[in-house]
Order: structure tokens, then C-alpha cells, then sequence
């Protein structure tokens, strides 16, 4: 059988560059080379394009800009020739793996690329990868579930300049009580995040928001466990095992996530097996009502009154050697090379 040519694509032009990095090299070094011909586009943070053999050392290093047969290139939108193009050269492309994380990696911008040039990807489609980015379309989504949430309140850029004084009162009016977290409504790997304590912070929290996206949104903080889900699959999805995340900050930032190594997670959760399949129906809910597809990690909280409270969803999340999703599927059973193909294989069945 005739090998399949998968494109990784990695890199981007936002601050999850470096986590994009090591999420691609651990998908490469995991994919069944005896299947797959893996070819490897990055993105500078300048946004050049570029087809690139690098080792995959020097991808997740970051060395790969300097590889000496590096060549600019793009992805065609024409369907004839449903590639990428070197010069005057097309190499055909049967899927896409945007190793793309946060702005212009899984907000629907690269998958609707993809789409006009009719060439399979690996993850959601346009509207579900656009809907699960913007944390506010998609929490109002799901306040028409029976799925908790934290209270919260929606600010956009243009009033909060109008008037910062008059936001703050209204986010108060609606949730009375501090701490609350001040979050871009478009923005991963807890970027642009802020716990807030008391009114005087908040419009500062508020302008870091703004610097990442021009919707925020401010949400009263829950006192609870974090506990995160793996979702595997298109139209009959199934759930991991749940994890839990202890952070080594006071909450889950980028440099609890990325550089503290006093961060740690179990798995799987020390819960009650009922709590665990309600996070995990919950969890299948969301992604199928959101029409999500290939996988997705959903982040939830258990309250000290022991409800499940959902958090957020990422449809690209990350896959470093330390990242949850695949240490989730590990923990389910599944090894990184078998969830890699699995991942490859709902993406050629789309």
C-alpha cells in the first residue's frame, strides 16, 4: 500500500510558538513511519512559511530556521493541486496536521485553508475549532445544557474604553464577589489570564485581557479541584479516564503548566467512579454539541460541594511528552503511537 504524506505544521505567529514546538516533535517522533511520509511546515513568529527537514531536535529547540535547505512555501488553495508549493514545485499533501496552538492555529482560520484546498486535517472543522476559541460564544452554547458553569460576564474593548469605571460596575453587579478571573475570550494556554482580588486590579487585569483579544471575559472563581478529560473520535466519540491537575501556583498558569516543575497531575483522579462518568458524559456532550471531531481536551472544576462545573475546551491541545492529552490516553491504555494513529485515521475518515 502506497504511503500517505502528512504535512505537520508548527510554529505560529502568537506566544504559544515554543509549546507548538515540542508538541509537533513528539507527534513526529510517534507516527508510524511505515504508513506516513511526514513532511514538516513551520511558521516563524515573523508568519514566513517555510518547508523545512530539520531534525526533530532542531524543531523543538527551535534551530530548525536556521537548517540549510530550508525553502519558503505555502499551502495552495486550488483543488487541483491539493498540496504544498516549493517554488514551482507541488508536493501532494493527503492530510494536514496543524500542530498550531491558540490564534491562528485552532480558531478556524488554518482548518477553513485547508477546507478550500479540499485536503484532509487532523481535529475540528471551521465553526467547531472557531466556537471552542472563543470561550464566550461557547460558554453561552452551553448554558443551554443542563452543564454548570461558573457566573460570568462578557466585556468587549470598545466600552471598556468608553468607560472603564462603568464596566467594572456591571461586572460586579452581575457577580458580587471577588476573586473572579479576567480571561481573553480567544486566547490558549492560560495566556492573558488574571486572578483579581479586589476592584482596584481589575482594570489593569482588564487591559492585560484586552492585549491578547478585543472580547473578555470575567468570571468569579471557583474553589475546587481542576480535572481535565481526553476525547477521542468523530461521530462516536469516547472519553479517557479523568485526570486531575495540581498546580505548583496558585492557580494553572502558562508557567505552572510549561516551567514549574512542581506542577503535577494524577491520573486517574482520585474521584468516585459516578463523578467520573458524569465529567465524562459531560465531556462527549460538549464536543458532540459543538461538532467537534478527531479529539479534544475539556477542562472542568468539582467544586467543594462536589458539582462539575465546566471550564473550557481545546480542540488542538497541546502534546508535548508532559501535556494531558496524551498522558490521559496513556493512562486509559492507549500508547502515543496508537493514539497518534488513531488521530491520523479519523482525519482521513472525515
Amino acid at each position: 500500500m502506497k504511503k500517505k504524506n502528512i504535512l505537520v505544521i508548527f510554529g505560529g505567529r502568537n506566544t504559544e510558538h515554543e509549546v507548538s514546538r515540542k508538541s509537533a516533535a513528539c507527534i513526529i517522533n510517534n507516527i508510524n513511519k511505515s504508513k506516513y511520509n511526514v513532511m514538516c511546515l513551520g511558521i516563524t513568529q515573523l508568519g514566513e512559511w517555510i518547508y523545512t527537514e530539520a531534525s526533530v531536535n532542531d524543531i523543538e529547540s527551535g534551530n530548525w530556521e536556521r537548517h540549510e535547505g530550508n525553502q519558503k512555501a505555502i499551502i495552495s488553495p486550488d483543488t487541483t493541486e491539493k498540496g504544498i508549493v516549493i517554488g514551482e514545485k507541488t508536493m501532494e499533501i493527503d492530510c494536514v496536521w496543524p500542530v498550531l496552538h491558540g490564534v491562528n492555529g485552532e480558531d478556524g482560520t488554518i482548518q477553513g485553508l485547508c477546507e478550500l484546498a479540499n485536503i484532509k486535517f487532523v481535529g475540528s472543522g471551521v465553526c467547531a475549532s472557531a466556537i471552542c476559541m472563543d470561550k464566550a460564544i461557547c460558554k453561552q452554547i452551553i448554558n443551554n445544557t443542563e452543564i454548570g458553569q461558573a457566573l460570568c460576564k462578557i466585556v468587549d474593548e470598545y466600552s471598556f474604553r468608553r468607560s472603564p469605571n462603568s464596566v467594572i460596575n456591571r461586572i460586579e453587579d452581575e457577580i458580587n464577589d471577588y476573586p473572579m478571573f479576567v480571561k481573553p475570550a480567544a486566547a490558549g494556554s492560560s495566556v492573558g489570564i488574571t486572578k483579581v482580588y479586589k476592584r482596584e486590579d481589575m482594570e489593569n487585569a482588564l487591559e492585560r485581557a484586552f492585549n491578547e483579544c478585543s472580547k473578555v471575559l470575567v468570571e468569579k472563581a471557583i474553589v475546587g479541584r481542576e480535572l481535565e478529560v481526553a476525547v477521542l473520535g468523530n461521530e462516536e466519540p469516547i472519553a479517557s479516564c479523568v485526570g486531575e491537575v495540581l498546580s505548583a501556583g496558585e492557580w494553572y498558569d502558562y508557567d505552572s503548566k510549561y516551567n514549574n516543575t512542581e506542577s503535577k497531575v494524577v491520573m486517574p483522579a482520585d474521584i468516585n467512579s459516578i463523578i467520573e462518568k458524569e465529567i465524562q458524559k459531560s465531556a462527549i456532550k460538549i464536543y458532540k454539541i459543538l461538532g467537534c471531531s478527531g479529539m479534544s481536551r475539556v477542562d472542568f472544576f468539582l467544586d467543594e460541594n462536589s458539582n462539575v462545573i465546566f471550564n473550557e475546551i481545546n480542540t488542538l491541545p497541546g502534546f508535548t511528552n508532559i501535556s494531558m492529552y496524551p498522558q490521559l490516553w496513556e493512562c486509559s491504555g492507549m500508547t502515543i503511537e496508537e493514539l497518534v494513529d488513531k488521530i491520523l485515521s479519523f482525519a482521513m475518515d472525515k
